[in-house]
């Protein structure tokens, strides 16, 4: 059986060793010449900044208030004064007045009016000027010239000083850098020209853009990325037809300058070349080992192996009486071990998940009962008083679990007096429901003896706070109704405030002082409130449910989105009302309710 699982192993992991070759190649290739980048964009940068420091040498002189302000008999003292202690680097340093007249660190004359330089400063008010590679009128030697303005105090132009930079310079710099035993750095300006290179045959002589003329394949778009002023890589051929790579990048601080590197194609890929074939071949020395010890070992394994797969056709079938009996001394046989106690253990599971079922289906079968015994104590009917045309009312209860803690009722006192009751429990579920049925039992009852609400609110609470071990509270707002006149008085304990909604679409938030929870402490004084309603105006009353449910963003219903819904236009019924804002309540919340949904809607209708 391993034999037949084997081969196919050996195939897949020699196909992936082709796939991880080329992988190889793809990856570690262009990460080679991309480290070349590197390097190369650092020791660009390493010019930038001796370039950088040229142009702050230069700036230096042009702040020193001989030149600035002397004579040029004092100025030519001072620029002869300075030859012995100027950087190597440099040709000369030299002082040219407004008409371009020059005072050289050498002790030579002429005239530079016609230089690029000294027009860009005297004449275009540059800050400093790198010039492209030129020909020294003292010396004939090949220089650049790193040039500044020299103002004097009363800001007029008192002409140039500068310094001319032997070429040979920057053909040490580049000549420098090596990569491989024929790699070698160059510096080419932005019209494409060789300004340094290692062999004198070229310096000068070769423009990257008419390389093909002089034997070269493929090192023109060298010379066109480069004038474009872009960074790269090209691969040409020389006209001795070795095989190069080209890398190029900007020096800053020049004038478009570029330095390049040279690399042979066989020195950078050669040594990654061999690295992956080595690696290539301990790959298939590795799946030759893997197959021979595939083959030693199957035979072996395959026995216990049969045996172990029939064991578990036999249990996945049901049989769980079923036991392996394997002694091969090894991980098979801990195995099969481990196999004989997973049967046994999946019966104890089985017999413990029957139990447990059935003392699940017990409970959700009493928290039906109890939560049909919950909905048989609160009106169910609507309309409730179908003989009294007076007034509109519509209630609705939606618990968060099977049974809730909110609650309302109400009844009337005598033919004229209506009372309205609703309640909110601390908690949720059967401790809940229990201490809610019994508040609204004691509500209901003493709000039958007696007529004032705040009074009524007082004596329960009493009752409620005696013996209060468990700490449970209610909330309850109590209204009383006078049918015939309108006038609503009321009483607060810790409920959300009801509303009023007139007619005319105001509205006003009902609440009293002293509002405190019912069962919180004994002896508490309950102040009364009280209202008129007008024909059409509305009385409503709500739990927590309603303004504190949240999105699965964490947004809050809110108040103000539940009084909305009164101020639209229109004129719908108590019910109509009560369910539309109990479907946006619950659409907001996604069905993830989380406290009880208590809404009662009451209008005057004459």
């Amino acid at each position: 059986m391993l034999l037949w699982f084997g081969v196919p192993v050996a195939l897949l992991f020699l196909v992936l060793g082709a796939v991880n070759y080329l992988q190889v190649r793809e990856t570690v290739f262009p990460l080679n010449e991309e480290l070349s980048r590197e390097v190369l964009a650092a020791r660009a940068a390493e010019i930038g900044r001796l370039m950088h420091g040229y142009v702050s040498e230069i700036k230096t002189m042009a702040r020193d208030d001989i030149l600035r302000e002397g004579t040029r008999v004092e100025i030519k003292a001072d620029i002869l004064g300075r030859d012995a202690a100027r950087n190597p680097d440099y040709e000369m340093i030299f002082y040219a007045d407004p008409a371009g007249h020059f005072i050289a660190s050498n002790d030579t004359e002429g005239n530079v009016a016609d230089r690029d330089y000294f027009r860009a400063i005297v004449h275009g008010g540059a800050e400093y000027y790198v010039s492209n590679p030129l020909v020294s009128r003292s010396t004939g030697e090949n220089v650049f010239v790193v040039a500044c303005p020299l103002i004097d105090s009363r800001g007029e132009s008192k002409g140039v000083i500068a310094a001319t930079v032997l070429l040979k310079t920057l053909t040490s710099i580049a000549g420098s850098i090596k990569m491989g035993e024929r790699g070698f750095g160059y510096v080419v300006d932005s019209t494409g020209l060789l300004i340094a290179h290692p062999s004198q045959e070229w310096r000068l002589k070769l423009n990257l853009l008419t390389s093909r003329e002089q034997g070269f394949e493929g090192l023109g778009e060298a010379g066109r990325m480069i004038v474009a002023g872009e960074p790269g890589l090209i691969r040409y051929r020389r006209p001795d037809g070795s095989k190069m790579i080209a890398i190029f990048d900007l020096i800053p601080e020049t004038p478009g300058w570029f330095l390049g590197l040279a690399i042979s194609e066989g020195e950078l890929m050669g040594r990654v070349t061999a690295l992956v074939r080595r690696i290539f071949s301990l790959l298939l020395a590795t799946l030759a080992v893997l197959l021979l010890i595939v083959i030693v070992i199957s035979g072996r394994l395959a026995g216990p192996i049969g045996l172990l797969r029939r064991g578990v056709n036999k249990v996945s079938a049901g049989d769980l009486d079923h036991r392996l009996d394997i002694r091969t001394g090894d991980e098979i046989e801990e195995l099969a071990s481990a196999f004989n106690k997973m049967t046994v253990d999946l019966k104890e599971q089985i017999k413990n998940l029957q139990a447990e079922t059935a003392k699940r289906q017990a409970v959700e079968s009493e928290l039906q009962i109890a939560k049909e015994i919950q909905e048989s104590i609160l009106p169910r009917v609507f309309p409730p008083f179908p003989g009294r045309g007076e007034f509109d009312l519509y209630s609705v209860m939606h618990p968060a679990k099977e049974v809730g803690g909110d609650f309302y009722d109400f009844f009337f006192y005598d033919k004229n007096t209506f009372v309205m009751i609703i309640g909110d429990v601390s908690g949720k579920g059967v401790p809940a429901a229990l201490f809610m049925m019994l508040s609204r039992t004691l509500i209901h009852t003493v709000a039958s003896e007696e007529k004032d609400p705040a009074r009524v609110l007082e004596k329960v609470n009493d009752i409620v706070s005696e013996d209060n071990e468990t700490c449970m509270f209610v909330t309850v707002f109590l209204a009383s109704y006078d049918v015939p006149t309108g006038r609503l008085t009321y009483s607060n304990a810790g409920h959300t405030p009801a509303l009023k909604i007139t007619a005319g679409k105001t509205v006003q938030e009902l609440t009293t002082e002293n509002s405190v929870a019912l069962g919180v402490m004994p002896g508490v004084d309950y102040r009364p409130g009280e209202t008129v309603l007008e024909t059409g105006d509305r009385f409503v009353f709500y739990t927590d449910g309603v303004n504190e449910a949240f999105s699965p963003a964490g947004e809050f219903y809110g108040t103000q989105r539940f009084i909305d819904h009164f101020l639209k236009a229109g004129d719908p019924s108590a019910r109509e009302e009560a369910a539309a804002i109990l479907k946006d309540v619950m659409d907001f919340q996604e069905e993830n309710q989380h406290d009880d949904i208590t809404i009662t809607v009451f209008k005057r209708l004459e």
